[in-house]
């Protein structure tokens, strides 16, 4: 590639760290090789690099060259001013990319200018003299890079390029032309911001017309120097005689904030507190400023630290006091920085009888991620569903409101005339590959409820090898969850993710990232619907969640059974118990969430809805020894269950009869019988109370029951 960028890392704060390990151990490429052989295996340690075996030999054939090409170290591998600047922590990364890509300059031959002007030139063009509606493609970029001088860039080469956006987008392979490092650069230093469909736009009109002025100047810049280049140019606010200023050195954020955001004075007097009991008129004062500078510096917030190394090496004493002051603000903008993908990512099947509670596990298991994205399987739900497809759309003319009529006769009113296009629509597991992509630091889930539901492996497609995950950091430089393999995909697909991902290029093989987690819930008892084979399961953690009431809120909760009461936990019991005396699987019984508290509250629907799951489904075959034989049909079950009567062949424990009634003055008195145990339980209701649940309490006659 012509622009190229000797980079060996982005900058980020991964680079800040290796450079300080570097400069601690005071080393160069005379050091010698037990010394540079500790210096490895610190980097290794400070996660610069996945292990040592990584980290071996790359000093001095990569590192001494990568801080070199950013002007942090000189020929001799000393410190520079800038290099000295970003170790000590006082250039943010924005800065650091602001200041190496403005000052960037190719060289070739008698050939030599600064790239970064010949983009914002290109936009400007392109914009009309606006940068509003200009933008910058990857192929625009690739006839730039062809240019050998600022002239080039006429009308007759912005018009050939327009001409060429309307006829049909050209593809290029971005990686070749180096257009995804420059783009990431320019994104990083503030400079440009990237559009959805993955062009580049200047961020701040601003900003873009000083830099394109201060180019003009022709300031030469020196590798290494801080104050150089265009940022020689960086504008001086208007001042006047300083006085005073020794006291207020702990002042630079309220200055910073005067100067950058914008606050004014009478705010900064009522609301931030300064650390001398001053009046901030005062302070501006005697540092020679009024509060006409407000804000003079509002299109280079995130340069502050440039704009106060510019300050400093000004010839006048009150620029220097201002950008000495501005140093020590401990203020700073949040830096742009590549963030490691935290590991850890699986694929994790969560399983068991219905009603056990395994989307409630998935809901709270959820709550450790920082982003979720949920889908359910059903028959007839394909590939396009999860992975994505292009669909058609519609969109509406800008600005224009017309009347239609419909297929019915009837009038429509349109925001526009309609116009159908195509265009990628991307389904669940895409959207959530590229939240994981784009969040390196986060971790993400993707829920798939009911997996069996569809044919899972004609789902996932191709995808379904990426879910071979890595146990641990292997040697290729993969990660700790993130997939074994990659895959090719469809040009529609990558050039999809290409623009959503900034760091994925169109043709690039796709794997899952060590952040992503996908996590889904089965009903074993309902395999027979798309049976998953034992290649696709082998992919799969398994997690069993078994039935278990100890945690239910309302197990205690009572039912109607053959003119008594018997709670929940019971019933569902003593019916598994029964089940499994029919050796039917536990993944048929009943789980202790299979029946909600508002479905116990109303017997039709209770009845309805267990009395059908077990009639139909579980005993559909094996009904003998379990119902009585009365009861031929569903129907003659159901009405049996609800008039109160005993439709199974087996007794519940723990029942409370309701046989006998006897009026009292004061009270009612029922006599109930443990079934199964023959213990004799008394309890005392209040007669409007008669179907309310009831508690039991120890008391001195055995046990006592009264109304909640």
């Amino acid at each position: 590639m012509r622009w190229s960028l000797d980079v060996h890392k982005y900058i980020s704060e991964i680079t800040r760290k290796a450079l300080q390990i570097i400069v601690a151990h005071g080393i160069t490429s005379q050091s010698s090789d037990e010394d540079i052989d500790v210096v490895e295996h610190e980097l290794a340690s400070a996660n610069i690099y996945k292990n040592y075996e990584g980290a071996k030999g790359r000093v001095r054939r990569a590192l001494f060259t990568y801080f070199k090409a950013y002007g942090c170290l000189n020929d001799s591998e000393q410190l520079t001013e800038v290099g000295k600047a970003f170790s000590d922590n006082e250039l943010s990364i924005r800065e650091f990319c602001f200041y190496f890509i403005v000052n960037y300059k190719f060289i070739d031959n008698e050939i030599s200018y600064y790239p970064v002007e010949f983009i914002l030139k290109f936009l400007k063009a392109v914009g009309s003299g606006s940068f509003e509606d200009a933008y910058l493609t990857p192929y625009d970029f690739s006839r730039l890079v062809e240019c050998n001088s600022i002239d080039e860039i006429n009308d007759e080469f912005v018009s050939a390029l327009l001409n060429a956006r309307e006829n049909a987008s050209i593809d290029v392979e971005e990686r070749k032309i180096g257009y995804d490092v420059w783009s990431k650069m320019l994104i990083n230093a503030g400079i440009l911001e990237k559009n959805p469909d993955k062009t580049l736009r200047a961020k701040n009109a601003n900003l873009v017309e000083w830099m394109l002025s201060a180019y003009e100047k022709n300031n030469d810049s020196v590798k290494g120097k801080m104050v150089t280049g265009i940022i020689c140019d960086l504008p001086v606010l208007p001042y006047g005689q300083c006085r005073s200023w020794d006291k207020y050195t702990e002042e630079g954020a309220t200055l910073q904030a005067f100067l950058f955001e914008g606050v004014e004075v009478s705010i900064i007097e009522r609301y931030i507190r300064k650390t001398q009991d001053i009046s901030f008129a005062t302070l501006l004062s005697d540092i020679g400023l009024t509060s006409d500078a407000c804000s003079f510096y509002k299109d280079f917030i995130g340069l502050e630290k440039l704009v106060a190394y510019r300050l400093r090496n000004h010839e006048a004493g009150s620029c220097q006091v201002i950008g000495d002051l501005l140093l020590k603000s401990d203020i700073v903008t949040p830096t742009v920085q590549d963030e490691e993908y935290l590991m850890g990512g699986s694929n994790t099947i969560f399983y068991g009888a219905p009603g056990t509670g395994k989307s409630h596990s998935l809901e709270e298991k959820s709550k450790e991620f920082n982003s979720v994205e949920r889908v359910t399987f059903y028959p007839e739900y394909t590939h396009d569903d999860f992975i994505g497809c292009f669909m058609p759309c519609m969109s509406y003319v800008k600005n224009d409101v017309a009347e239609y009529i419909a297929a019915d006769g009837t009038s429509v009113k349109l925001p526009g005339k309609p116009v159908p296009y195509y265009t990628y629509v991307p389904g669940p597991f895409t959207n959530a590959l590229v939240d994981a992509f784009n969040n390196p630091g986060k971790n993400i889930l993707l829920i798939v409820e009911e997996l069996n539901r569809a044919n899972a492996a004609a789902v996932f497609g191709e995808f379904f090898q990426l879910l071979d995950r890595c146990e641990k950091n292997n040697k290729e430089g993969r990660k700790e969850g993130e997939s074994k393999y990659s895959i090719s995909v469809s040009n529609e697909y990558s050039e999809y993710l290409s623009s959503k991902i900034e760091t994925y290029s169109k043709g690039e093989k796709v794997t899952i990232p060590s952040n992503f987690t996908i996590c889904a819930t089965m009903n074993s008892a309902d395999q027979g619907v798309n049976p998953l084979d034992s290649a696709f399961k082998r992919r799969w953690n398994f997690i069993y969640v078994p039935i278990d009431f100890s945690n239910a809120e309302h197990k205690d909760y009572e039912i109607e059974y053959g003119k008594a009461k018997v709670t929940w936990e019971t019933f569902a019991t003593t019916i598994n118990k029964q089940l499994k005396k029919k050796d039917i699987n536990e993944d048929k019984h009943l789980g202790q969430y299979f029946i909600t508290e508002t479905e116990i509250a109303d017997l039709y629907k209770f009845a309805s809805k267990i009395l059908l799951y077990l009639f139909d489904d579980v005993l559909k075959f094996n009904r003998r020894g379990f119902f009585k034989s009365d009861y031929k049909t569903f129907s003659d079950l159901l009405e049996g269950f609800i008039n109160g009567e005993k439709i199974f062949e087996f007794e519940f424990s723990s029942v409370i009869s309701r046989e006998t009634e006897r009026e009292t003055t004061s009270e009612v008195a029922l006599d109930a019988q443990k079934v199964t145990e023959g213990l004799e339980v008394n309890y005392a209701e209040q007669p409007k109370n008669d179907d309310m649940p009831r508690v039991a309490e120890d008391g001195s006659n055995g046990f006592q029951y009264k109304v909640l």
